[in-house]
């Protein structure tokens, strides 16, 4: 953990506006912002809890995001700091886990280059299919055996 160091008149300045934030409500409505979440199978699928926050996070942010027809749009690690607070480091880990399982693409391109993305989809279904053939309660759901008389 990093230690801000500061003089005492800096710091009295900062705990006078945090108190005065808390008076007026600011504290409790970035408390009431929506929570962080992430898909539980995907860390079954992963191995890893960042790297299934970064996938959650990635899945719902090309929702939210204008992509090209196959897929892909420019991501940033400032972006998924934003939303997941994971650092650039744990970002990299988890990007590394999920291009390694082929569930993330990543590439460059243009003039500047721009990182660009694309969650695969289709092999995040197989992986799920997997999945389920080897724990059928994975995704929470009970396969019932059929019926024979």
């Amino acid at each position: 953990m990093q230690t801000l160091e500061m003089d005492a008149p800096t710091f009295n300045n900062l705990q006078e506006d945090f108190l005065a934030a808390i008076e007026q409500g600011d504290l409790a409505m970035l408390v009431a912002a929506p929570p962080i979440a992430f898909q539980r199978v995907f860390v079954d699928i992963t191995g890893s809890a960042t790297a299934a926050l970064l996938l959650s996070a990635c899945m719902q942010d090309q929702e939210n995001r204008v992509s090209s027809p196959d897929g892909w749009y420019a991501a940033s690690a400032d972006t998924w700091q934003a939303l997941t607070g994971l650092t650039r480091k744990e970002q990299s880990t988890a990007r590394r886990v999920l291009r390694d399982l082929q569930l993330l693409h990543e590439r460059r391109t243009g003039y500047p280059a721009q990182f660009e993305i694309r969650v695969d989809y289709n092999e995040i279904t197989r992986c799920l299919l997997a999945l389920t053939k080897k724990r059928p309660r994975a995704l929470g759901v009970a396969v019932a055996s059929p019926v024979t008389h």
